[in-house]
């Protein structure tokens, strides 16, 4: 437990403004993340991509697939399972919990949270940037997600969404 705060730590100080992989010495400085978030997620595969300021929590119940990617400047929360080559563009920002607001008489600041389920992205999926992903979805595999987009409701398989509320577009 010690070790995983060590290595949460270092992730966060360091590792987390090193440059993504497009940049110089990128490629290096993602193994290293990948490396670290080795002792930190629950699985992560050697040849996912991590890039530059990426933010999980404690990252504590994360599982990433092979060849799959945390876009630049993106927020996951602690409870998400990533499929196979899934890419993720720059600043998406996905949701793990959401505030209680069942009593009137009571601050919703002061009511807490609900608990919900993981966010479960299938395998081959593109989420395109600045995508919001609300708490509990799942995508199904072969989807797209346009950049912009506001996902609310599951997502199907070989389907492109796009809008806010996200809406299915067409089959793929």
């Amino acid at each position: 437990m010690i070790f995983k705060k060590i290595f949460l730590i270092i992730y966060y100080i360091i590792l987390k403004h090193l440059p993504s992989t497009s940049q110089p010495f990128g490629k290096t400085s993602n193994y290293l993340r990948v490396l670290i978030c080795k002792f930190i997620f629950k699985k992560i595969h050697n040849t996912s991509i991590i890039k530059r300021g990426a933010y999980f929590g404690t990252g504590e119940n994360i599982k990433i697939g092979k060849s799959s990617q945390i876009g630049e400047n993106c927020r996951i929360p602690n409870n998400i399972v990533i499929g196979n080559y899934v890419m993720m563009g720059i600043e998406c920002i996905l949701f793990g919990v959401k505030h209680k607001i069942s009593k009137n008489n009571i601050p919703f600041i002061h009511q807490g949270y609900d608990q919900v389920g993981p966010i479960i992205i299938g395998n081959n999926v593109w989420i395109g940037a600045r995508v919001i992903i609300l708490p509990g979805i799942k995508i199904g595999n072969n989807s797209i997600i346009a950049a912009g987009s506001v996902v609310t409701k599951n997502i199907k398989p070989n389907s492109l969404y796009a809008g806010v509320p996200a809406k299915k577009i067409k089959t793929i």
